[in-house]
């Protein structure tokens, strides 16, 4: 079993942003960008993935099954990882 941290890193400015949106209506926006996502397996160094479609193919290959998965906000991480 390992511990897999994951951090999301997305697009904002002053309009676009979690203090004047939910987190659904921030994730599910046009504006909406993954920018990258920080990775860090158990001990390891953290890894770095930059860009959407980067950060898409990491985590489509990516097995988790026998993984706990950690986030710096899970509500908002969590959500991108759903949606």
């Amino acid at each position: 079993m390992s511990f897999v941290t994951l951090d999301f890193e997305t697009y904002y400015d002053r309009q676009y942003t979690l203090k004047k949106l939910t987190t659904e209506e921030y994730v599910r926006d046009n504006r909406f960008e993954v920018i990258g996502l920080a990775i860090k397996i158990d001990d390891s160094p953290t890894m770095w993935v930059e860009g959407a479609g980067d950060v898409g193919g990491f985590l489509s290959e990516a097995d988790f099954s026998e993984s706990i998965i950690l986030c710096h906000n899970t509500m908002f991480d969590g959500a991108i990882l759903n949606w």
